[in-house]
């Protein structure tokens, strides 16, 4: 008496022919993610060959009790750099200077009262004019958690999620770039609690 039973050989081609679609399937997403994580890569040197990086658009911020719309534009390399305010309207014209984390305001006798990030900074925290250095030092150096690909407005994206340290602290932030030109569509920053707390649009 015979303890082992031959499948019949149809049943084994099944068998063969379902394990090969797996192990196709798994190379596939091996593929997949190794393709998007060197075009984040790519976009890296890219960002990092740049001695000055130009941002502009509209930057958001929501504290829970307090909210900030601004729409700013920057040129700088994530420590030093220029921003300056378009809108709103009361502070057209304001701007800054942003060296070594720092910002300096120049206007005579307006200061913008941001609301901090964070909270925990020993600068008093990431308020929405220093976003922008921010988003430049993330895509330079922060370490890249994941990348996809996916349309922000009908417009073929690179994304990413980059974990920026700052001190004894650690920033969230992700950004959808064009696939052609590796351009910053929309970015966002996220707090300690998991909550997107700044959203920029270009």
């Amino acid at each position: 008496m015979s303890f082992f039973r031959l499948k019949p050989p149809a049943a084994r081609g099944y068998l063969i022919f379902a394990v090969c679609l797996l192990l196709f399937a798994l190379a596939g997403c091996a593929a997949s993610g190794a393709t998007e994580h060197n075009a984040m890569l790519e976009l890296r040197a890219k960002y990092i060959a740049m001695s000055e990086v130009t941002l502009s658009g509209r930057v958001s911020a929501d504290y829970g009790d307090r909210t900030y719309d601004y729409v700013l534009s920057y040129s700088g390399d994530g420590d030093r750099g220029t921003l300056k305010v378009s809108e709103p309207a009361v502070i057209d014209g304001l701007s800054a200077v942003l060296e070594d984390g720092a910002v300096r305001f120049k206007y005579e006798g307006v200061l913008i009262d941001t609301g901090s990030l964070t909270g925990g900074l020993a600068n008093g925290g990431i308020s929405p004019v220093a976003a922008f250095p921010l988003f430049v030092k993330a895509w330079r150096s922060a370490y890249i958690k994941s990348s996809w690909r996916e349309s922000y407005g009908g417009t073929p994206c690179i994304a990413g999620e980059f974990v920026l340290s700052l001190g004894s602290e650690q920033i969230t932030l992700r950004t959808w770039f064009e696939e052609a030109g590796f351009e910053a569509l929309h970015c966002e920053i996220y707090n300690a609690a998991g909550s997107c707390v700044l959203t920029y649009d270009k």
